[in-house]
């Protein structure tokens, strides 16, 4: 049984943004929406009509079935099956209606105009339907994916309320908004789970015999975003999905691994469902999951591209506002802006990467919040080296073993990362303070420079070195991160889904690959506008490419950095605000 809460009559593109069951590829199993509707089916008389209606398609499509390549016989097999499944239903409501009980509910008028009671109505309807055996599975769509119509949630707003808009809404009272609407939204999946567990089943509650999901396609909805999906399922079918339990999957699984699961639990022998890539364990809670060396950043900043002929990401944005040694210095503050923090101050450019570093507790809360599966610690070696540290060497050690605690406090793992060129003096001296610190914190993942990798690995072969060819070494991400804060900065728009795939990395190479390099670049920036970022992206991708400096980065952690990416912009604006401010 299909069933939508949508009462809206001229949506666009109906078919793809409220329904959620389908008979196969392209044929959806549209939901009825008008809870008098669903009475009839459930409890009126069968109409013999459509029994004979369906007599003569089948025929028909016999006949045609002969004539037909096997493509066209393909298509007209799936288009039999649904007319099978509606044949199915009305046998079922024929069986049905010899020993139906009496009507166990008034038969609703119509679509009832309060928010709460419309979809009220249709839970007790579904609870009704699996009481009497009259179906065992059934959906239920609370509103489309998208619809721009303002919607009443009575006893929640005093006037009509945006839902999708606000989910693309700065600020504070939009948050507020959404929180009021899930909570609404939570309170009906409540009501559903009080009226299952009020009615008897042969061997307890209905609720006991269940299995009841609420979710959604979206995980942030402001950047049409599909990871980290919430998903609540209540009931155990006969405690075979035991309750309890919070089960947190790594590793990227599809969502239908849930669907499919659940189907194998309720006994329907099926391999594969949709994209799934295997089943979950749906009785234990599962230890946390992460690659070996896989790396997740945390950071906020801003960077100053290879060979600097990109502007300064805050410097572009802010130059007009304040200054660029203000800009970085708001960045710093990203990380956090209250409390006992430790702050590295940053000078524009000083580096490919501007980190802000605060220990404590709001960290450990960042992590603990299961944003990021790994979290690369930047070591200031440079920075230190050249000008001086802002932090004593102390207080330094004092934040690096911080972030340890506080990664390992969240099953993760620490990797330390070198950035920079490895025949400079002050980074020989930078690299031996790394290791120190690596050693004094038990740190064994360690991601040098392409420069220093070979000297490293010879050093200390007990360190679980990471290859810089490998697309997920921080130096990659990097470089893929601060394309992503370009685009965010310099159009103010979200990167997500905007840049190439395709992205440079560090490699092994010696002084005549590096002035090659070097070369290739500088004539292919030559020919570039300065400010010209959205044309001159893709020409910077095509010298990179051309030099055989390019790998491709996994859909899923180009999607991650773009996010975080965009992120990071709007916290940007939000810390130069207060920097102005103050």
């Amino acid at each position: 049984m299909e069933l939508s809460c949508n009462d809206h009559t001229n949506q666009r593109e109906t078919k793809y943004f409220e329904t959620i069951s389908w008979h196969g590829p392209g044929y959806a199993a549209n939901a009825q929406k008008n809870p008098r509707d669903v009475f009839d089916r459930l409890f009126g008389k069968p109409d013999p009509r459509m029994a004979s209606l369906l007599d003569v398609v089948m025929e028909d499509a016999r006949r045609l079935e002969r004539s037909l390549g096997p493509s066209d016989r393909s298509k007209l097999g799936e288009f039999l099956d649904s007319v099978r499944s509606v044949e199915q239903k009305i046998q079922k409501a024929e069986k049905h209606a010899a020993k139906r009980h009496p009507n166990p509910m008034t038969r609703p008028t119509g679509m009832p105009e309060d928010r709460g009671e419309y979809i009220r109505v249709m839970v007790d309807l579904i609870t009704i339907a699996f009481q009497q055996d009259l179906t065992r599975v059934a959906t239920l769509v609370i509103d489309p994916e998208r619809w721009d119509t303002p919607r009443m949630y009575h006893g929640v707003f005093d006037s009509p309320q945006n839902h999708h808009a606000l989910t693309h809404t700065k600020g504070d009272e939009a948050k507020e908004k959404l929180q009021r609407i899930d909570e609404f939204h939570v309170s009906q999946f409540a009501y559903f789970l009080e009226r299952m567990q009020a009615m008897s089943d042969s061997s307890g509650t209905l609720l006991d015999s269940s299995l009841l999901t609420y979710g959604s396609g979206m995980g942030n909805g402001q950047i049409h975003d599909y990871n980290d999906l919430p998903v609540i399922t209540a009931g155990n079918l006969h405690g075979k999905v035991p309750t309890g339990i919070h089960h947190r999957f790594g590793g990227k699984k599809p969502v239908a691994n849930l669907w499919l699961s659940q189907a194998q639990a309720a006994g329907i022998e099926v391999d594969n469902f949709a994209d799934s890539s295997g089943t979950i364990d749906l009785r234990n809670s599962p230890a946390q999951e992460s690659d070996d060396c896989r790396v997740r950043l945390l950071f906020a900043g801003s960077s100053s591209m290879y060979w600097n002929d990109l502007p300064d990401a805050v410097g572009q944005v802010v130059s007009k506002k304040v200054s660029g040694k203000e800009g970085c210095l708001a960045t710093a503050e990203l990380v956090g802006r209250s409390g006992d923090d430790i702050r590295v101050y940053l000078q524009p450019g000083f580096d490919n990467y501007q980190y802000g570093v605060k220990p404590g507790q709001t960290f450990l809360e960042k992590v603990q919040a299961e944003k990021f599966d790994f979290v690369t610690m930047m070591v200031f070696t440079r920075f230190i080296m050249e000008t001086g540290p802002s932090l004593a060497e102390s207080e330094h050690a004092q934040a690096v073993t911080t972030y340890c605690q506080a990664i390992r406090a969240a099953d993760g793992e620490p990797v330390f990362y070198e950035s920079g060129w490895g025949d400079a003096p002050f980074h020989e001296e930078g690299r031996k303070r790394i290791l120190e610190l690596a050693k004094q914190n038990n740190v064994t993942h360690f991601a040098p420079c392409s420069s220093a990798w070979a000297r490293v690995a010879k050093e200390r072969p007990d360190l679980k070195l990471q290859d810089p060819h490998d697309p997920v070494h921080p130096g990659n991400l990097g470089h893929f991160l601060n394309m992503a804060c370009f685009y965010a900065a310099l159009t103010q728009q979200s990167p997500v889904g905007q840049l190439p795939r395709t992205f440079p990395v560090w490699h092994h190479w010696g002084e005549k690959e590096r002035a090659q390099r070097k070369t290739t670049l500088d004539e292919a920036f030559a020919k570039f506008e300065p400010n010209d970022y959205q044309r001159r992206l893709p020409k910077w991708m095509q010298a990179y490419a051309s030099a055989g400096l390019t790998e491709t980065l996994s859909e899923d952690d180009a999607r991650y950095l773009e996010t975080v990416a965009w992120e990071i912009w709007q916290e940007t604006q939000r810390a130069l605000t207060q920097v102005q401010e103050d």
